[in-house]
């Protein structure tokens, strides 16, 4: 087992031992916003997603959320935490990814199903952690579920990965000249969309960490831009 760690995580739920660390007590994040309509929200969550409440990064690397579209006591839960107070949720996020240095990509529209009062959404992300050695955590998918409640605020946030929970805390404990290359390039202006979506996909990465799914979309990507080109 010791040479094959994720092996020894296979029947430990990695939650127990890596909640939160202490963020102070849960406290009232001030005013709610009700009565929005399942559209309505899934267009506010897509922007905080991308681009964070009030500019600043996605939340998930900045912690620049929308507070007022969650209980208090909304129910965060992530294949390595899981914990019911939205303030140690933002503190959490604040001091996690370095935001200058990391991203978050909405890779879809968000999906709506009435009949459960849930919004689904589908994102990459990678980073900087804010640790003294500064490990990156290579670019991965998640899939993220709000369940709304009857007044129309977010009682929990379930999130999946595309990597193991093992796997995320093996970066964050890996040195960064250990780590996949990355590139700081800032992205030129009037990129086109799919050279910016290839170029996320595969920075940071190393050849061997790709599922099957990243392959075929970087081929498509690849065949998509090519085709683009000769049509210029």
């Amino acid at each position: 087992l010791l040479s094959n760690p994720s092996a020894a995580f296979a029947d430990v739920d990695i939650r127990e031992y890596t909640a939160l660390a202490p963020l102070g007590t849960p406290t009232s994040t001030g005013d709610k916003l009700t009565g929005l309509s399942l559209s309505e929200m899934a267009s506010r969550l897509s922007h905080d997603l991308a681009e964070g409440s009030t500019g600043e990064g996605g939340y998930f690397v900045s912690g620049d959320i929308s507070t007022q579209l969650f209980r208090d006591d909304c129910k965060f839960v992530d294949p390595t935490n899981s914990v019911s107070s939205l303030s140690r949720y933002q503190n959490a996020l604040k001091i996690l990814f370095d935001p200058k240095q990391s991203f978050v990509e909405v890779l879809e529209p968000l999906q709506i199903d009435e009949s459960k009062n849930q919004i689904t959404a589908r994102i990459r992300s990678g980073g900087i952690i804010q640790l003294p050695w500064s490990p990156r955590i290579s670019s991965y998918e998640s899939t993220i579920k709000y369940t709304i409640d009857g007044v129309g605020l977010i009682k929990s946030q379930e999130q999946e990965w595309s990597i193991s929970a093992s796997e995320a805390l093996k970066e964050t404990f890996t040195p960064p000249f250990l780590s996949a290359p990355y590139s700081n390039i800032p992205k030129p202006q009037n990129e086109p969309t799919d050279v910016t979506e290839l170029f996320n996909l595969i920075n940071g990465h190393r050849p061997q960490s790709y599922s099957q799914e990243e392959r075929s979309k970087i081929a498509s990507l690849i065949d998509q831009i090519v085709n683009n080109s000769r049509h210029e």
